[in-house]
C-alpha cells in the first residue's frame, strides 16, 4: 500500500494519456484513410550609414517590423550579420521572434540560424561568397511577440527600437511606430540617459537620430491608460456541440485528478528560500562563477568569463590589456608567474582551455577573431557553464532529482493532447485535463527543478542571495563606510559582474562622491581611450562586451558554432543588434 500510495500521481497521469490515445486512435484504426497526404566592445570595420524601419505594435502585443539598412563595406565582407534577443530586460519571459524575408539589393539573400544565450544570429550572406567592398541594402521582415507588458495596472510597450548590440556604428536612423491605441506618455532615451525627441501624431511615434557609436541604445517607453489597449480574445478550441455525457464526465474526473497532481508536482520542485540577511562579505571556499550559479541555477557564458577573468585578475593570476584605438578595439589576457592554487575545476580548465597555463601564455580577443582563438573562447565558455554546474555537484552543492519520469509523462500528456485537439470533434474535450496538469506542471519541468540544493548549497545561496543585497543596493551599501574604500571596490567587482548588478554596485561609490578607480590588473595601454571609459566596472564590461560580440562573429564565420547577443546599455527589451561579417 506504501508504494502504491507513493506511486498513484504517475499512475494516474500514465492512464489518463492511455485513456486519450486509445480514444483518439481507435476510430482513426477503424476508419479507412484516402487520399493525399561595445563602444564598449570592439567596432565593426562596416557602418551602417542609415538604419531605416517601420514598427507596427499590435493589440495583441505582437510586434511586426520592416528594416532597410544601407550598409558600406570598405573591404571585402560577407555580408551582415543581425542579432535578436530572446529574453526580456525585466522579466524571465521569452521574446519570439520569427524572421520571414532578408534581401540584399531588392534580391532574396540567404540566412543562416545560429542560436546563443540569451540571442540569435541571423548570418545573412554566403560563407564562400566575398562581397567587394561597396554599399548594399539589406531589407528584413520579421515579426516579435511577446513586447507588451504590464507595469502597475496600464499597458507598457518598452522597447530598444535600436539595440544595444549593433557593433557598426550608425550614420542616421528614422524609426516611424505604429501603435494600436493613442499613448498617455512616450519617453526617448539614448543610451544610458541622454533623453531624444519623439514626434507624436496620434498612433504614430517618429524617432530620428543623427551618428550613433557603436553598442548604443535608442530606447522608447510608451505608456497606455489603463483599458486603452485590450487583448484580442482567445480562440476556443472546444466544439460548439455539447459532448456526450460519458465524455464531459471523464474529463471533469480526470481534471479533478490531475490538477492536484501537477499542483503537487509544481510545489514539490519548489525549494524553499534560505535566510538571507545582508552580508559584507561573499561566500567563502567558492568563486564567482559557481555563486552565482548556486544563486540562479543557470550561467551565461560570457558573463560566466567575465566575471572569472575579473576573479583571476584580483587572484594576480592574469592581467588584462585593452589594445588599440575605439575603432578597431581588442583585449589581451595574459597570464602572470602567480602561483595559481585553490582554483577549482572549472576556473583550472578554463585556463587551459584559453591557453593560459603557463607564465607568459597571451590571448587577444576581438571582434574580427581568427578561427583559431574563436573555437578557443567558444568552446571554453560552453565547457566553463559545464563545468561550474558538474563542480557544484561534485562538491556536494547540489544533488540530481528523479526528474526524468516526469518530463516523459510531462510529454506524453502535451502529445496526447495535440492528437485530441488534431482529430477533432467531441473528443477535442479531453485536452482540458491534459493540457490544464501541463500547464501547472511546467515548473516541475525546467532544468532548475532537475537539481536541488543540498544543506551545504543552502547555506551557500542564502550567503550569496546576502551579498548580492549589498552590490545591489546603494542606499544599503551608503550605512557602511568601508564599502566605499577602493580596494573593496575592485575586490568585489567580479562578484558584481557574475551577479550581474556591476552597475549598481558602481553607482554607490559615485552617488558617495568616491571614484572606484581603475584594478590594478586592467592595463590601458589603447590609443583614443579615455580614463572614464577604463575605469572599474566600464572598463571590465567592455571586455564583457568584447567576449560576447567575439562569440558572435566567430559563429557567423562557422557554421557549426553557437553565436550570442552584443553590447551592454539600454532599458528596453528587444533591440538586439548586428555587424558584418
Amino acid at each position: 500500500m506504501g508504494v502504491l500510495g507513493r506511486r498513484w500521481p504517475w499512475l494516474v497521469v500514465a492512464v489518463t494519456v492511455l485513456v486519450t490515445a486509445l480514444v483518439v486512435l481507435l476510430p482513426l484504426l477503424a476508419t479507412p484513410t484516402t487520399g493525399n497526404s561595445d563602444d564598449m566592445a570592439s567596432s565593426d570595420v562596416a557602418t551602417l550609414e542609415l538604419l531605416d524601419q517601420r514598427i507596427e505594435v499590435r493589440a495583441d502585443g505582437t510586434l511586426h517590423a520592416t528594416e532597410r539598412l544601407s550598409v558600406l563595406f570598405p573591404v571585402e565582407r560577407r555580408g551582415i550579420f543581425r542579432l535578436f534577443d530572446t529574453r526580456a530586460a525585466r522579466e524571465q519571459g521569452v521574446i519570439e521572434v520569427d524572421l520571414r524575408e532578408v534581401t540584399r539589393d531588392g534580391a532574396p539573400e540567404p540566412w543562416v540560424r545560429i542560436n546563443g544565450d540569451d540571442a540569435w544570429s541571423a548570418r545573412i550572406g554566403v560563407a564562400d561568397l566575398a562581397l567587394p567592398p561597396g554599399r548594399y541594402t539589406y531589407g528584413l521582415r520579421y515579426q516579435t511577440s511577446p513586447t507588451m507588458e504590464r507595469i502597475d495596472g496600464a499597458p507598457v510597450w518598452w522597447w530598444d527600437v535600436i539595440g544595444s548590440g549593433w557593433q557598426m556604428p550608425i550614420l542616421a536612423s528614422t524609426t516611424v511606430v505604429t501603435l494600436p491605441a493613442a499613448p498617455a506618455q512616450v519617453t526617448c532615451m539614448v543610451g544610458r540617459s541622454t533623453p531624444c525627441t519623439v514626434e507624436v501624431d496620434d498612433r504614430t511615434l517618429t524617432v530620428r537620430t543623427g551618428p550613433l557609436p557603436p553598442f548604443t541604445p535608442v530606447t522608447l517607453r510608451v505608456q497606455f491608460t489603463p483599458g486603452a489597449v485590450d487583448p484580442l480574445p482567445i480562440r476556443g478550441v472546444l466544439d460548439s456541440v455539447l459532448p456526450p455525457w460519458w465524455l464531459a464526465g471523464l474529463t471533469i474526473v480526470l481534471t479533478g485528478l490531475l490538477l492536484p497532481i501537477g499542483i503537487r508536482q509544481a510545489l514539490r520542485s519548489r525549494e524553499s528560500t534560505p535566510p538571507m540577511p545582508v552580508r559584507f562579505d561573499p561566500p567563502a571556499g567558492v568563486t564567482p562563477a559557481l555563486g552565482a550559479y548556486l544563486l540562479q541555477e543557470w550561467l551565461s557564458a560570457s558573463t560566466a568569463l567575465t566575471a572569472t577573468v575579473a576573479d583571476l585578475g584580483e587572484r594576480g593570476i592574469l592581467t588584462l590589456a585593452r589594445t588599440g584605438s575605439p575603432a578597431q578595439a581588442g583585449w589581451t589576457l595574459t597570464r602572470t608567474n602567480h602561483p595559481a592554487d585553490d582554483l577549482g575545476e572549472a576556473t583550472a580548465r578554463l585556463l587551459a582551455d584559453l591557453g593560459l597555463t603557463d607564465a607568459g601564455d597571451s590571448l587577444h580577443i576581438d571582434q574580427q577573431v581568427d578561427a583559431v582563438a574563436g573555437a578557443r573562447v567558444d568552446g571554453a565558455g560552453r565547457t566553463f557553464v559545464h563545468g561550474t554546474a558538474t563542480e557544484a555537484r561534485s562538491r556536494g552543492l547540489l544533488t540530481a532529482t528523479r526528474q526524468f519520469p516526469r518530463q516523459v509523462l510531462w510529454g506524453l500528456a502535451q502529445l496526447a493532447a495535440i492528437a485530441a485537439a488534431f482529430r477533432g470533434g467531441q473528443v477535442t474535450v479531453l485536452c482540458v485535463p491534459l493540457l490544464a496538469y501541463a500547464v501547472v506542471a511546467a515548473p516541475a519541468m525546467t532544468a532548475q527543478a532537475g537539481t536541488r540544493r543540498t544543506p551545504a548549497g543552502r547555506e551557500v545561496w542564502g550567503q550569496a542571495a546576502g551579498f548580492r543585497m549589498l552590490l545591489a543596493t546603494p542606499a544599503g551599501v551608503e550605512r557602511f563606510d568601508f564599502a566605499y574604500r577602493r580596494d573593496l571596490f575592485t575586490a568585489y567587482l567580479p562578484w558584481a559582474i557574475a551577479f550581474g548588478v556591476a552597475d549598481q554596485w558602481e553607482e554607490a561609490f559615485r552617488l558617495a562622491g568616491v571614484s572606484p578607480g581603475t584594478p590594478t590588473w586592467l592595463d590601458a595601454t589603447g590609443s583614443g581611450w579615455t580614463a572614464s571609459s577604463l575605469a572599474g566596472a566600464a572598463g571590465v564590461a567592455g571586455f564583457g562586451a568584447a567576449v560576447t560580440s567575439a562569440l558572435a562573429a566567430y559563429s557567423a564565420q562557422q557554421s557549426s558554432s553557437g553565436g550570442g547577443g552584443g553590447g551592454g546599455g539600454g532599458s528596453g527589451s528587444g533591440g538586439g543588434g548586428g555587424g558584418s561579417w
